[in-house]
């Protein structure tokens, strides 16, 4: 199936056919090979075929660009196929590589857009939004770029580039580790007398001087190098804004002073005061020269008036950790001192390095206009060729950029991961929310876009204020998410229009549910109510055992009036028996001395005081007489010998005799005490 403008297009074994809007197949023409691709491209509507080459539909059928190119693609094995600006067809094959055509299908050199591709394997290709062409091979993905109109000279024999600059005729001047080279019409030529390490290459008067570890040299008529000073190596040059003629030079110890005299230069003498190592130089107005460190910053010094010596010296330091880098570059007239993206600029008034806000928008717009990445440790430059077009050197390479159409900056979610205990799971974004589990709240976002900063910044919804800086190739992992809505957001630094937000959900689990919320809170209510239940069951049994003790104290109390009363009764009576001789009176005294009213009373008290003791006597002891139960009570009450036969109206012997009695008919062995059966049958239940 493709899809070219609003049409879709599906090939059917060997028919072509189009999907009209009511999804009804509309038949085309026969198609006798598969079609990999179909594209637009200056009006044609053009279709790659595997074993053909390059088709264009005409509205009827399809019939060949260009046979002599379709000849070599039809070797070549066309899998992909991808328009470009309209003026340009890139074809991916699996036997030749990459092709270029134009819109009329004629091969064209791929040498044009700065890339060799002819022994890879194209499976795909692909254009995103700066134009750029992407290409999916075998062995990985490449860029072809198309934004920036950069293309790459590449030759092993330059080593490390470390300086250019234009000749006449449009031939280059480069230095590099391996010596120096002129670039002509594409081809490379070494300099005669150069092989060794060439530092920087420059022109003054219209002669090119060569900074060379062995000294400096200048490129006579016949393009060869001469020794102009060999005392030690020269690795920068500088010329003096003030006075014509002069010229310094950087050095491995210091700085060399030459002064040009009937076109030639001569050296006068190292400059006194500094001795420092001097890779990159510059000269600026009042006598002041910049150099360039690069474990620190930059350094001004001061010179005399003859450029003899250093009269003053202030260092700026910038560098902050080690993989900082401090650069020195000439936009729109402004010198820039650079510290990665940071700018400064000299304050005119006392000439130190200042921030500037103003430079950091220009240096911003030169690497998106011209895609440099200008604190690339690995780069030299990049060095202004022509009015728009810089030079970066590169290791075995030099890359000219020339101004491009800019990048369009991007930046979205490619991946979301939510991660819990010993377990992973990839989100799906395409609900706009997502919901991600109670206990795998830890998330984990890949970025993809398109960026000129190597860096983002990210907050989230619950910490508002609190943005912070990763790089933009890394994930961020982001823990312990709090539930509910969570936001979380992407921005460029200094950029936020450049931005995207990823909207979670993190759930609830069950145990923070409204239901089980609702359960947790009558749980607790019927907790509340059984709790005052149970303090009001127990305050009202307090209130009956209060009441019970207040009601035994009483019996107890009766009891002992009881007891106390009927003693005191029957010893009176006793001696009243005594004193009379009457008969009937001595009868009737009797009768109320064998009265056992007050017992029966004494007997009710007594087993509601202690837990009915004489029912259990009775139960347990069916055959126990009256005499012995009262001997139990008083026994209970620990009344004395005398104090029961006063109470039971009988002698003290006989006190004795029914305890014996009782003994035997309790079973009581020799020694135990009749109390403490009684003990045990009170504290039976």
């Amino acid at each position: 199936m493709h899809q070219v403008n609003d049409d879709v297009y599906v090939q059917d074994g060997d028919g072509l056919f189009r999907i009209d809007d009511n999804g009804s197949f509309e038949w085309i023409c026969m198609v006798q090979d598969r079609i990999m691709a179909m594209v637009t491209c200056a009006g044609r509507t053009v279709a790659a075929l595997e074993r053909t080459g390059l088709m264009e539909f005409d509205g009827n059928g399809l019939v060949a660009l260009h046979p002599e190119s379709n000849r070599i693609l039809a070797d070549a094995k066309v899998m992909s196929l991808v328009a470009c600006e309209d003026n340009l067809l890139f074809v991916g094959t699996t036997r030749g590589g990459l092709f270029t055509t134009t819109p009329d299908g004629r091969l064209i050199d791929n040498e044009t857009v700065g890339f060799e591709a002819n022994d890879v394997t194209v499976l795909s290709l692909g254009e995103d939004l700066n134009g750029d062409i992407w290409l999916g091979m075998e062995s990985g993905v490449a860029r072809l770029d198309m934004s920036s109109n950069n293309f790459y000279l590449e030759d092993a024999r330059l080593g490390r580039v470390r300086g250019i600059v234009p000749m006449d005729n449009g031939r280059l001047l480069m230095g590099a580790n391996k010596g120096a080279f002129v670039l002509d019409d594409g081809d490379l030529y070494p300099v005669p007398g150069t092989i060794g390490s060439v530092w920087s290459v420059n022109c003054f008067d219209g002669l090119f001087y060569i900074a060379h570890d062995r000294g400096l040299f200048v490129i006579n008529e016949d393009g060869e190098a001469t020794p102009v000073y060999t005392g030690t190596g020269i690795m920068s040059m500088t010329r003096s804004s003030e006075t014509p003629g002069i010229l310094v030079c950087g050095t491995y110890n210091g700085l060399a002073l030459f002064r040009q005299e009937d076109n030639e230069l001569h050296f006068e003498s190292m400059i006194e005061n500094y001795s420092g190592f001097c890779r990159h130089i510059l000269m600026v107005e009042n006598n002041e020269l910049w150099i360039r460190d690069s474990q620190k910053g930059f350094i001004r010094l001061i010179l005399d008036i003859e450029h003899r010596k250093v009269t003053d010296r202030k260092d700026f330091v910038l560098v902050k950790d080690e993989r900082d880098v401090v650069y020195c570059i000439q936009l729109q007239g402004r010198l820039i001192f650079c510290c990665n993206r940071e700018t400064y600029c000299i304050d005119p008034e006392n000439r130190d390095l200042v921030r500037s806000l103003e430079s950091d928008s220009l240096l911003e717009d030169f690497g998106r206009m011209y895609g440099i990445p200008t604190e690339d440790r690995n780069a030299s430059g990049p060095f202004q060729i022509y009015e728009n077009c810089y030079a970066t050197g590169l290791y075995g390479a030099v890359r000219f950029s020339y101004p491009g159409k800019g990048i369009v900056e991007s930046l979205a979610v490619s991946q979301l991961e939510a991660l819990g205990a010993w377990k992973r799971a990839d989100i799906d974004l395409s609900e706009g929310r997502a919901d991600i589990p109670h206990d795998m709240n830890t998330v984990q976002v890949y970025l993809a876009g398109n960026l000129m900063e190597g860096e983002v910044e990210y907050r989230t919804s619950s910490i508002p204020d609190a943005w912070q800086r990763i790089p933009f190739n890394s994930p961020v992992q982001i823990s312990a998410l709090p539930f509910g809505n969570c936001d979380i957001e992407f921005r460029v630094p200094g950029h936020p229009e450049i931005c995207c937000t990823v909207k979670l959900n993190i759930l609830r689990p069950w145990y923070l549910s409204n239901w089980a919320i609702l359960a947790y809170v009558l749980l607790i209510a019927a907790m509340a109510y059984g709790i005052r239940t149970y303090y009001q069951w127990q305050t009202f049994r307090e209130k009956e055992r209060i009441s019970l003790r207040t009601d035994l104290k009483s019996k107890s109390k009766e009891l002992a009036n009881i007891t106390f009363n009927n003693a005191k009764r029957n010893h009176q009576l006793k001696e009243i028996r005594a004193m009379l001789t009457d008969n009937r009176a001595i009868s009737h005294i009797d009768r109320y001395l064998a009265d056992e009213s007050d017992w029966e009373k004494s007997e009710e008290y007594f087993n509601v005081i202690y837990d009915g003791m004489l029912e259990k006597l009775k139960a347990l002891y069916p055959g126990i007489s009256k005499t012995d139960m009262k001997i139990c009570v008083y026994t209970k009450l620990n009344l004395s010998t005398k104090e029961i036969a006063d109470l039971m109206n009988i002698s003290i012997r006989s006190v004795e005799m029914a305890r014996y009695r009782l003994r035997k008919r309790l079973g009581l062995p020799q020694g135990q005490d009749i109390g403490e059966i009684l003990k045990n049958i009170t504290n039976q239940s």
